[in-house]
């Protein structure tokens, strides 16, 4: 079973990482500059009771200095530093080590509660925000459910009556091409419900290939519009995605290119360069525009699948290009 962590937790791991990296950089520039400056200070020290020394030997000497008529025979704690007539000058590296320890987890000390604090406001605040945002979500979620319960029982309602007309009349053309149309919106209509519920789920991503679904939704609306030729040219393009955003991608393009095609709808997938381009193209009937909300619900998917789209409108051809990165 696959452990899914929440933002806000993934987000307070790598705010803690980046704190403590950072904190960590700090401290040892820090303390390698105080260890710099405490052995220079030790070294102007030790020259200066050297001349103290050559005038008196009874001078005191600080606990980390001592002198000595024999060599050391430990280096690892006394360390020569000069020599005044019969005696060494050596001083005690054992305890300038415990001056910078103490130096270093004072710094440990100050920087551990700041740390902690930090995080915790940093998570405090993240919370609050992704909470609203649930909330906001929850309430457009259940103001898109109250209308789509009501265009559910609408289209109900119209199949049932379209039911009706087909017995009374038989096979009508129009009737049977209306029944086709409300099907498909009608299964469009559930699979964008479909696709409202998975918003919040972690929908993971999946190799698909796009020429498949663009086949399948290509002949769907053919189904509806079949005066409207068709040309296809599709090479297999297996990609790693969501498929329910690729589904939603194309059925808004796809759907856009029947409705207001005048004769034929054409769909092309060439590679260029070690990735995919897909080429919708059709000519213009005389549809009255739309509103535009089609193409930004593209757009934003497209960001969300890391695509990149590019819109060539004309008088007499409407291109859409789809560039798979």
């Amino acid at each position: 079973m696959k452990l899914e962590l929440r933002t806000e937790i993934k987000l307070l791991a790598l705010i803690t990482l980046i704190l403590s990296i950072g904190f960590s950089i700090i401290n040892f520039i820090s303390i390698s500059s105080f260890r710099s400056q405490l052995y220079h200070r030790i070294k102007s020290e030790s020259e200066l009771y050297q001349i103290l020394l050559f005038y008196n030997q009874k001078t005191p000497l600080p606990e980390y200095f001592k002198l000595s008529k024999q060599i050391p025979v430990d280096y690892q704690t006394w360390q020569i530093l000069g020599k005044e007539g019969e005696y060494f000058l050596l001083l005690n590296t054992k305890k300038i080590e415990e001056e910078i320890n103490r130096y270093a987890v004072s710094l440990f000390v100050w920087e551990t509660p700041i740390l902690i604090l930090t995080v915790l406001i940093v998570y405090k605040t993240v919370n609050v925000f992704l909470r609203r945002e649930k909330e906001i979500k929850e309430m457009v979620k259940l103001f898109f459910m109250l209308f789509a319960h009501k265009l559910g029982n609408f289209l109900s309602l119209n199949k049932l009556n379209l039911e009706i007309l087909l017995q009374k009349y038989g096979s009508d053309k129009s009737l049977l091409r209306l029944k086709r149309s409300y099907d498909v919106l009608e299964e469009d209509f559930k699979r964008s419900l479909d696709y409202i519920r998975t918003l919040e789920d972690s929908q993971g991503e999946e190799v698909v290939d796009l020429a498949e679904i663009i086949e399948k939704l290509v002949m769907k609306y053919h189904s509806v519009f079949p005066t409207k030729r068709i040309e296809l040219s599709l090479l297999p393009t297996r990609v790693k995605v969501k498929r329910g955003e690729a589904e939603s991608f194309f059925q808004l393009l796809i759907e856009n290119a029947f409705k207001y095609a005048s004769t034929f709808v054409s769909v092309d997938i060439e590679k260029e360069r070690g990735s995919y381009k897909i080429t919708l193209m059709n000519d213009v009937g005389e549809v009255p525009s739309g509103t535009g909300i089609g193409l930004k619900l593209v757009n934003f998917l497209a960001d969300k699948l890391g695509w990149q789209v590019k819109v060539y409108p004309g008088k007499k051809r409407f291109t859409v290009e789809v560039r798979l990165n």
